[in-house]
């Protein structure tokens, strides 16, 4: 997995304008660091998904992947961790990815 990044809000629409590329996922990737407005910002776009302590899942699907067989919607994945939140990537409704890469059932807090 490469290094995590830090991606502040601001940075996005920069990254738009140089590049063209519009989505989020273009600009962060998986375990990039974010800062509180982007927290904040997909927080407040819609109701979560799926919302736990210091954790959100946008309230949109973003994609489906196969997991166990089954097909599963994905969402836009946020976790606080301390003072610092991050971007954790699509991933089901429930799951997380570890700084690793490995994606399991959210129980807890793990960076």
């Amino acid at each position: 997995m490469s290094e995590k990044e830090f991606k502040p809000f601001s940075g996005w629409h920069e990254f738009a304008e140089a590049t063209g590329k519009r989505g989020y996922e273009d600009y962060a990737k998986p375990n990039d660091e974010v800062d509180r407005e982007t927290y904040d910002h997909f927080l407040n776009i819609l109701p979560p998904a799926t919302m736990g302590r210091g954790y959100f899942q946008v309230g949109e699907a973003y994609d489906s992947v196969e997991i166990d067989g089954k097909w599963r919607q994905t969402y836009m994945t946020f976790l606080k961790e301390g003072d610092k939140y991050y971007f954790l990537g699509d991933l089901p409704a429930g799951y997380i990815r570890e700084p690793s890469g490995k994606v399991h059932r959210f129980r807890g807090h793990l960076i």
